[in-house]
């Protein structure tokens, strides 16, 4: 029998920005609007940024740690740490109407 192993992952897949990003303009389709922004860390980990409407103001940025989501403010505070996709977007949609 082999063993499997499981690789910790600081990525977000292509599926996980895309379904992050659809949520965002879900959220924010009669209120703020907001532009999303896939971008790579210097460490070369795939990260979301959520701007402003004018690209002025980091609102957060979603990506993982150590195979959790997380929710980043501009001051690179943790806001929401989850084991979910769905429990990311549902700790973060406040942060979107408001």
């Amino acid at each position: 029998m082999s063993q499997q192993t499981h690789s910790v992952s600081n990525n977000l897949t292509h599926q996980e920005i895309a379904e992050l990003q659809s949520f965002v303009e879900l959220q924010t389709r009669t209120g703020n609007k907001m532009r999303t922004v896939p971008l790579s860390t210097a460490e070369g980990d795939h990260v979301l940024a959520l701007l402003s409407q004018d690209s002025e103001e980091l609102v957060c940025a979603f990506g993982k740690i150590s195979d959790w989501y997380c929710a980043i403010d501009q001051r690179s505070n943790i806001i929401a740490q989850t084991e979910t996709l769905d429990d990311m977007t549902r700790a973060v949609s406040p942060l979107l109407v408001s």
